[in-house]
């Protein structure tokens, strides 16, 4: 699964078996919400969906100020600031895959690696983790209800944005979503309604 994978980009600085950290190498080049990526770690492989983006300063001593500037303006008057400012991505873990390069959708045996570099998943990854709709079950594990819905819906948006969705991967989703909210039926039928604009997209 790591041939042809896109160039790396960012850093894990914190991690659990449930999520990590990244720290982008660039504060204006990450991945959107509900992006799949993965980080490598020894002969592990792990998976998470982008889960919340978070911009600010890399010095706690110097606070970005409003200069009603563009950007523009502001690489030509004040250079300067550009170098304190980072960008940080939380990933929620969905699953693993080892040397044998089968998908597991579950909980690695280890975090991943402090400084292990993270880069967008591979076309063929995110194909096989779509075979599974168990990794919705931990997209959405010890997540606010609001929270969950948006990263499904996050998800759904960045495998679609370039084109229809198809009526069988609709269903796919859908019945992912079905197992996921079983017994909150308002809740589902809300979600629905959201989906059906990646029919027209």
């Amino acid at each position: 699964m790591k041939t042809n994978r896109p160039p790396f980009f960012a850093e894990v600085i914190e991690g659990t078996l449930t999520h990590f950290t990244a720290l982008c190498w660039e504060w204006n080049q990450t991945e959107a919400f509900g992006s799949i990526i993965a980080t490598e770690s020894e002969e592990t492989t792990v998976f998470a969906v982008v889960a919340s983006i978070q911009e600010g300063s890399s010095d706690p001593t110097r606070t970005p100020h409003a200069y009603q500037k563009t950007e523009a303006e502001l690489r030509r008057d004040h250079p300067h600031i550009f170098e304190f400012l980072q960008t940080t991505l939380s990933g929620k873990i969905i699953g693993f895959c080892t040397a044998q390069k089968k998908f597991v959708s579950q909980i690695p045996p280890k975090p991943p690696l402090l400084h292990a570099f993270v880069r967008p998943a591979t076309e063929a990854e995110k194909e096989q983790i779509k075979q599974s709709s168990h990794f919705l079950h931990l997209l959405c594990s010890d997540l606010n209800p609001a929270i969950a819905d948006e990263l499904m819906l996050g998800f759904m948006y960045q495998e679609t944005k370039n084109r229809t969705c198809s009526p069988q991967e609709l269903e796919l989703y859908a019945n992912a979503c079905a197992n996921v909210l079983q017994g909150d039926y308002q809740r589902l039928r809300l979600l629905f309604q959201r989906m059906e604009s990646f029919t027209t997209l």
